[in-house]
């Protein structure tokens, strides 16, 4: 099991569901089809858990950063649209 830690350093086990909902959302606010959302959303969950397999744990800000990066080479509208929710919290 692969524990996140928070910015505030709190853990938690790592959710891929929560990843998935989250790429998702950002889809949406970019106005992508729902075929083309759940392609991008399959592509980007492999490659975040490609790059963390192995791991004990990983902060939110490395899971942000490979998200953003494999967003970027597929979806860069996706990865405009997560950096603008990020900005508005």
């Amino acid at each position: 099991m692969i524990t996140v830690i928070k910015k505030n350093g709190t853990e938690e086990p790592f959710d891929e569901e929560k990843l998935r909902d989250s790429i998702i959302a950002a889809a949406d606010d970019a106005g992508f089809a729902e075929d083309r959302t759940k392609e991008v959303v399959n592509n980007i969950a492999q490659k975040v858990f490609d790059n963390i397999s192995g791991e004990k744990k990983v902060t939110t800000y490395k899971l942000r950063e490979i998200v953003l990066r494999e967003l970027g080479n597929v979806e860069d509208g996706i990865a405009a649209a997560w950096r603008e929710y990020e900005m508005s919290k």
